[in-house]
């Protein structure tokens, strides 16, 4: 099977019934968390749940199925996973009492909602089971039996705080609960989304939704290409003004180009609903400090991305409706996709400025502000920037997480420039050593376009050899990262590269002189850890070059075969040369050498001849 599918695991969560008093229609946000490290790690599922206790979206009415894909054995071995759903009421303000008529409804007609000028969301409350032996497979799921989440109502408390005080409580008593909950089933199912399709039809026919990870599976494979960005919303502090009671705030999100217009459809409150043109947060009633930890995706086009930035508007939601329709934003924050570096905004907590709205002066369309500080660390101290109708306030503040998921974009600069060596041909060099300081996580996360790259760098430079060792040493630290224990999955990976994607048809050649090169300087105070190495990598490397001259000669239709076969003979040769040193220094090279030279014997007979290297490898085994 392949690897993806032995590393990859599925949760299919069913919902079968939410039993909650409510006089309004809510939003049901499921999700997967972490209890240990306090945060959910997979995006939510999301349902609209109508106040007569049906789904409202038709297409999700009996179909309110789910697979929270992409989990490793990592997300199996948590500590404490817990299936959450927070529920957010979508109604006014205030909540308004349920019609004394409403029981005479017939249960199977979706009503409307209560008459709201405009719909808010507001905080309702939580449901939470512990599924960590579920999940581990210390316990049997079965899609057919009912799994009963305790929902809690939030009262005078946030969302997460709701969801702290059940994690605190072992046991929900009926007393706690009064039998309110969601019931669900749920299985664990192996494989990813093509395999559990495959095996699991009667479970995931039709449409199924999906809730992926917020993180890399734990192998990303060539054709899985990914531009995420996870916004959480932490929390903010905002001061009354000239109100006598704290703001009821409600945050807007927009994603938009540098021209200040938004972007359409890219943000994703989760899986089971459509894309929205923005974000607004839940609205905690007289909080002057609220704690939203509210997470959402927005998916950008990965060309769009350099231009664009996150806009947020804060504004005071009156419980008067006459009132309400007449608020206006009050204040404004702002922060960058990407940074002046290149590189994306960090995977980190950014605390935001707060630009307080003068709207005698203020101008929507203007995008001035963009010149203006985003973040306090870029505050010169003692300053108070403003621009048009905006001023910083320093009393204010507000807190965002971002967590970049981009096999694209990367956050590390060492490794955009490499990535973009072809803009800065100057800096190549600098960008070949910095690569191999480069974080392994980074490298195999970009190993597609990492490779792509320094085959390039040989294909654009045919003529001379002056970065061939460089390049060189840069894939034997790749092949060195995919041997290592912590790497290997991602071996399989770099086999489906060479195979599918790998096309420099000119690499063969410069491979093999600067491999025979090392070999010949085995006896000379030439570096031995990089010839160690390079046997080490033998088995990949004969791989490229094997592969680089098949490619070749389909396309010149078997041009300069003497040549390679030539050249090809002269290196077996030097390795047979090398095995007959004796001294302590080539030791441990010539090991290595009779350990991973067979693994190169299937690759070489592709494009020579099995009596020539029969013959060849006969010497060398003579020559020990």
């Amino acid at each position: 099977r392949p690897l993806s599918q032995q590393l990859t695991h599925t949760l299919f969560v069913s919902m079968r019934n939410f039993v909650c008093k409510m006089a309004d229609d809510a939003e049901l946000l499921m999700t997967l968390y972490d209890g240990k490290e306090n945060r959910a790690f997979t995006e939510s599922y999301v349902v609209r749940w109508s106040r007569e206790g049906l789904a409202r979206e038709i297409d999700q009415m009996h179909n309110l199925r789910v697979l929270f894909t992409d989990l490793g054995s990592r997300d199996l071995g948590r500590e404490r996973v817990y299936l959450v759903c927070y529920v957010v009421r979508l109604g006014g303000m205030e909540v308004k009492e349920p019609d004394k008529d409403n029981k005479k409804h017939s249960r199977q007609s979706v009503s409307k909602p209560p008459p709201v000028i405009e719909v808010l969301r507001r905080p309702y409350g939580v449901a939470a089971m512990d599924i960590t032996l579920f999940v581990a497979g210390k316990m049997e799921t079965d899609e057919d039996k009912h799994h009963f989440l305790p929902f809690l109502p939030c009262e005078k408390d946030n969302l997460e705080g709701t969801l702290k005080r059940i994690l605190a409580n072992k046991e929900l008593t009926q007393r706690d609960h009064k039998g309110q909950g969601l019931y669900c089933s749920f299985k664990m199912l192996h494989g990813d989304i093509k395999q559990v399709r495959e095996e699991n039809p009667h479970l995931v026919l039709g449409q199924v939704a999906t809730a992926r990870k917020m993180g890399f599976p734990e192998v990303i494979l060539p054709d899985n290409v990914r531009n995420d960005l996870y916004l959480t919303l932490v929390n903010g502090e905002f001061s009354k003004g000239s109100k006598s009671t704290d703001k009821n705030v409600e945050v807007t999100v927009r994603v938009c180009s540098e021209k200040g217009q938004a972007l359409q459809g890219v943000i994703m409150l989760g899986g089971g609903v459509q894309s929205q043109n923005e974000y607004r947060s839940v609205i905690y009633y007289h909080e002057d400090k609220p704690r939203w930890s509210e997470t959402f995706k927005i998916a950008v086009p990965i060309e769009d991305f350099k231009g664009c930035h996150l806009r947020f508007t804060f504004k005071h939601r009156s419980s008067n409706e006459t009132k309400d329709k007449n608020e206006k934003p009050f204040a404004l924050s702002y922060v960058r996709l990407m940074q002046e570096d290149g590189t994306t905004l960090r995977d980190t907590q950014h605390d935001l400025l707060v630009y307080k709205v003068d709207h005698k002066k203020f101008d929507a369309n203007d995008v001035g502000y963009l010149n203006l500080p985003s973040k306090r660390s870029e505050l010169i101290e003692g300053s108070k920037p403003s621009h048009g109708g905006l001023i910083l306030t320093n009393k204010d503040s507000f807190t965002i997480h971002t967590n970049v998921c981009s096999t694209k974009l990367t956050q590390n600069v060492d490794l955009l420039g490499l990535l973009n060596w072809t803009s800065q041909p100057d800096t190549l060099a600098d960008s070949l050593n910095a690569l191999m300081k480069v974080d392994g996580e980074e490298v195999v996360k970009f190993l597609q376009d990492v490779l792509d790259a320094l085959f390039n760098i040989l294909m654009q430079n045919s003529d001379s050899d002056v970065y061939d060792n460089m390049v060189f040493e840069c894939l034997l630290y790749i092949i060195g990262l995919v041997s290592d224990r912590k790497y290997q999955h991602f071996q399989p990976v770099l086999d489906l590269y060479i195979q599918e994607s790998f096309s420099a048809t000119l690499a063969y050649n410069k491979l093999i002189v600067v491999l025979k090169h090392h070999v010949d300087n085995a006896n000379s105070s030439e570096d031995k850890d990089l010839l160690l190495k390079t046997m080490k990598s033998l088995q990949y490397i004969m791989r490229f070059i094997v592969r680089s001259r098949i490619l070749f000669s389909e396309l010149y239709e078997g041009k300069g075969q003497q040549q390679f076969e030539l050249s090809l003979k002269q290196l077996l040769q030097s390795i047979a040369v090398m095995m007959c040193y004796n001294t302590d220094a080539t030791l441990l090279v010539q090991g290595a050498c009779l350990k991973f030279l067979p693994s190169t014997i299937p690759d070489i007979l592709q494009v020579f001849s099995s009596v020539q290297l029969s013959s060849l490898l006969m010497d060398l085994i003579n020559k020990m």
